[in-house]
């Protein structure tokens, strides 16, 4: 019997959203990025100059990171901080990374030496979704659409009549013909996020819910949107059935 992993409470919405976005494959591939990029020799130097001119100590770590922290000297000169702002935002902007995105965690790791995404809507995901008209008249919109358009340069207006599938639909036909030859086009204005690898146990663990899946009733089809929603990963229907068919093989050899 079919169960319904998509029924939820209210509650339980809001956290599978959050989960949601803390288990795509973008986010999980900008964590793997972020711990090689802070293990780099430019990253250290950078953080040994900014704690030295700064006058910055290691605090211990912290679940929330008060910014800025009660130990630090310049905690209330405005003038300091806004300072540090701008010299993480040119090393963010020398690395090729959004400064909305990498800011916050290159600014925890100064502070607190700690590796940490954070938590925050549309962020670190390789996609970016934008309210264009809203972004427009936001304070420091002008620099906000530069760097959008840096590091975000390919982009897919969607009509608000567009459906889930529609949108799908529409970026599985166009994606070879055009938005393929865009990214090319772009390739070296952004730092290498997506070649950054997510690890193995990640693909065992989907692997082997998809089989579950699958062993409970649901067809490929269905499969392709529960893995979506939960995984952050746009499987086709054929990768799924050669996914189901592997795991079958392997379960047989267990036996």
């Amino acid at each position: 019997m079919k169960k319904n992993p998509s029924k939820k409470t209210a509650g339980e919405t809001l956290e599978a959203e959050k989960d949601t976005l803390h288990n795509s494959k973008g986010r999980k591939k900008s964590m793997a990025y972020m711990k090689k990029l802070f293990d780099k020799g430019n990253f250290l130097a950078f953080v040994k100059r900014i704690r030295v001119k700064y006058e910055i100590p290691e605090s211990p770590a912290k679940k929330n990171y008060p910014y800025p922290p009660s130990d630090w000297k310049y905690k209330n000169d405005h003038k300091k901080r806004v300072a540090l702002e701008a010299d993480i935002r040119y090393f963010c902007l020398a690395e090729r990374l959004h400064p909305h995105e990498w800011s916050d965690p290159i600014t925890v790791y100064i502070f607190y030496n700690q590796i940490d995404l954070l938590y925050r809507h549309n962020t670190h995901h390789l996609c970016m979704v934008v309210d264009i008209p809203e972004e427009k008249i936001a304070p420091n919109s002008r620099k906000t659409q530069e760097d959008d358009d840096r590091l975000y340069p390919v982009a897919i207006r969607i009509s608000p009549e567009a459906s889930v599938r529609d949108i799908l639909d529409f970026i599985t036909k166009v994606y070879n013909p055009e938005i393929l030859e865009l990214q090319k086009k772009y390739q070296g204005n952004s730092a290498p996020i997506g070649s950054a690898k997510t690890s193995s146990d990640e693909v065992r663990r989907r692997d082997k819910y998809i089989f579950t899946l699958s062993k409970e009733g649901y067809s490929a089809k269905e499969i392709v949107s529960i893995v979506n929603e939960r995984f952050g990963e746009l499987l086709d229907t054929g990768l799924i059935g050669k996914i189901i068919s592997n795991m079958r093989k392997k379960e047989r050899t267990e036996v």
